[in-house]
C-alpha cells in the first residue's frame, strides 16, 4: 500500500518537473523571439508562483558591444515603479492614523494652492494618486528646476503648483502625470520633518531586506552591474533623465530584479509589521475608471489603483505598472488571486509596444489557460513619426520678421522655469532644463524643434509688440496635449 502511494508520489513529482520544464521551454523561445521583434538590446525575466521562482532568465545583452548579459542582480531605473512604493509608505500613515485618504489636503498643508479655488479646498490625497485632480503630466516643473531650487526640490514643485492651469474638470478625467505623486511625497516630509527617501529607507527598503534598491544617480552610474541603456538601439547616457532623480517618490529609484521579488512578495502575501493586508488590498483595488475601451477578447475595462493599473483578464484579476525612462523599462505584475507575480526589465525606453508589454500578455495567456495570442502581431510596432508641426504645413516664401540673432533671450514662466534661446554658429538653440535641440525657421515668427530621442517636434512662437520687440515665447514643448504655453520675456 505504502509503496502504492510513494509510486504515485513521484510520478505526480515527475510530471509537475515536465511541465515546469515545457513551461520554461516555452517562455525561453517567446522572449527570445519578442526581443528580436520588438528589436530590444536586452531583458530579463522573473516569475513567482506560490512564494517561489519559478523562472528566472535573462535575454540578449546589456551592453552590446562586450555581449555582456544582464542578471537578477543588475541595477535598473524602475522610474514610474516608484509610485507604488509612494503609495504604501503613504497607507504607512493612513494606518497610524496621521494621514486620511478622503481628507482635503489643505488640513494638513494650509499653504497649499491652486489656481482654481474649489480643487485647492477639496483635494485630497486619493486624488493624487488616482490622478484625476484635473491637470496632464506638465514635466518641466521638476525638469527645469533652478541650481536654487534643487537645494529642496519637492518644495519647489510645491510652490510652482499655483502657476498651473487645470485642463479638466476636478474629478472627471484620468490624466497621467508625476506632480501630484511628488506633491504626496512633499506632505510626507511636512508630517514626518525627514526627507522622502528617508521615509522609504526606514519603513519600507530596511524591513524588506531591499539592500540594492536605492535613488542615488551617481552611484548608480558608477556601479559595475548597471544596466546600459539603449534609445532605437543607440547606447543613451542616463543624464538625459537626471531630472528624475532630482524629485521624490514618482520615479527616482534605481533597483534589481533580486529586490524586486522582495517587494511582489510583500505586496502578495502581505506583512503586517509593514503594513495590514487591508490596506494593501486597498492599494491593489480600482479606485478610478479610466474608461478605455476593450481592446482585445478577455480584457475587461481599466481602472487606477494607487500607483497600480488595475483590470481582468478573462476573470483573472491584474494589477501592473509600467515604469518608462530614456533607455529603460520596467514593468511589474501582479496576479494576487492567482498568487502569481513577474517582473520584466528592459534596456530599451519609450514603447508602450515593447519587450515587456508583448511578453506580459503572452504570459496572461499562458498563465490563465487560454490560446497564445501572437501579441508581436497584434501589438506590431508602427515605425511612422507622427509630426504635429509637418513640413507640408510650414509657411512659404516667408521671413522672419527680425534678424535671427534678435531671438535670442530669457523667457519665464513661474510654473516651469527659464527657457533659454542662445545663438551658436549663427544658428539658433533652445534650452530648457536638460532638454537643448536647434530650431529652425517655420514661418509667422515660428520655430520648429525635433527631438531624435523621442521623435516628436515642437514649436517656438514668438510674439511681438506694435514696435516690433519680442515680449514673448509660445510652445508646446512643455505639454504637447494642451497646446501651447506662454513664457514672457525677462532678458
Amino acid at each position: 500500500m505504502y509503496k502504492k502511494y510513494f509510486l504515485t508520489f513521484i510520478l505526480l513529482i515527475s510530471l509537475q518537473q515536465v511541465h515546469a520544464q515545457l513551461l520554461s521551454q516555452k517562455i525561453d523561445s517567446l522572449g527570445q523571439i519578442t526581443l528580436e521583434r520588438t528589436k530590444t538590446i536586452g531583458g530579463y525575466l522573473s516569475i513567482i508562483k506560490n512564494d517561489s521562482i519559478i523562472y528566472s532568465s535573462g535575454f540578449g545583452y546589456n551592453d552590446l558591444q562586450t555581449k555582456s548579459q544582464l542578471t537578477d542582480s543588475t541595477i535598473f531605473p524602475i522610474s514610474s515603479n516608484t509610485k507604488a512604493f509612494n503609495s504604501i509608505l503613504l497607507s504607512q500613515f493612513v494606518e497610524e492614523g496621521k494621514l486620511d485618504f478622503n481628507k482635503p489636503l489643505k488640513a494638513y498643508l494650509p499653504d497649499l494652492e491652486f489656481k482654481n479655488d474649489f480643487i485647492t479646498s477639496e483635494v485630497n490625497l486619493t486624488d493624487l494618486l488616482t490622478h484625476r485632480f484635473g491637470f496632464p503630466r506638465y514635466d518641466f516643473t521638476h525638469y527645469m528646476l533652478s541650481e536654487e531650487e534643487k537645494k529642496d526640490p519637492n518644495k519647489s514643485v510645491f510652490k510652482k503648483l499655483k502657476y498651473l492651469e487645470p485642463t479638466s474638470s476636478f474629478r472627471t478625467q484620468f490624466q497621467y502625470g508625476n506632480n501630484q505623486y511628488i506633491l504626496a511625497a512633499y506632505l510626507l516630509e511636512r508630517l514626518s520633518g525627514k526627507k522622502w527617501e528617508e521615509l522609504l529607507e526606514e519603513k519600507i527598503l530596511s524591513p524588506l531586506m531591499m539592500r540594492d534598491t536605492h535613488w542615488d544617480l551617481e552611484k548608480y552610474k558608477s556601479a559595475n552591474n548597471r544596466s546600459l541603456g539603449y534609445q532605437n538601439g543607440n547606447l543613451i547616457d542616463i543624464d538625459y533623465a537626471a531630472p528624475i532623480y532630482s524629485v521624490s517618490g514618482m520615479g527616482n529609484l534605481f533597483s534589481t530584479i533580486h529586490d524586486l521579488e522582495k517587494w511582489c512578495r510583500f505586496l502578495i502575501n502581505g506583512n503586517d509589521s509593514i503594513l495590514s493586508k487591508e490596506l494593501i488590498d486597498y492599494n491593489l483595488k480600482g479606485h478610478f475608471a479610466i474608461g478605455f475601451e476593450e481592446p482585445y477578447p478577455g480584457f475587461s475595462a481599466l481602472e487606477y489603483g494607487l500607483g497600480w493599473f488595475v483590470f481582468d483578464y478573462y476573470g483573472h484579476k491584474v494589477v501592473m505598472h509600467h515604469g518608462d525612462n530614456m533607455g529603460h523599462q520596467s514593468l511589474i505584475v501582479l496576479l494576487p488571486d492567482d498568487n502569481l507575480s513577474w517582473i520584466l526589465l528592459a534596456n530599451e525606453g519609450f514603447s508602450a509596444q515593447s519587450f515587456p508589454f508583448r511578453m506580459t500578455f503572452s504570459l496572461l495567456d499562458l498563465f490563465v489557460g487560454k490560446d497564445l495570442n501572437d501579441w508581436n502581431q497584434l501589438l506590431a510596432r508602427n515605425p511612422k513619426i507622427f509630426l504635429r508641426h509637418p513640413d507640408s504645413l510650414k509657411v512659404q516664401n516667408n521671413n522672419p520678421t527680425l534678424k535671427i540673432r534678435d531671438y535670442k533671450g530669457l523667457y519665464r514662466h513661474e510654473g516651469f522655469g527659464t527657457i533659454e534661446i542662445s545663438m551658436i554658429k549663427n544658428k539658433l538653440k533652445v534650452q530648457a532644463g536638460n532638454y537643448t535641440e536647434e530650431i529652425t525657421y517655420y514661418g509667422n515668427d515660428s520655430f520648429r524643434a525635433f527631438s531624435k530621442e523621442f521623435k516628436e517636434d515642437y514649436i517656438f512662437k514668438f510674439n511681438l509688440n506694435e514696435e516690433n520687440e519680442i515680449i514673448s515665447l509660445e510652445t508646446d514643448l512643455i505639454e504637447p496635449s494642451v497646446g501651447l504655453i506662454e513664457f514672457k520675456k525677462v532678458l
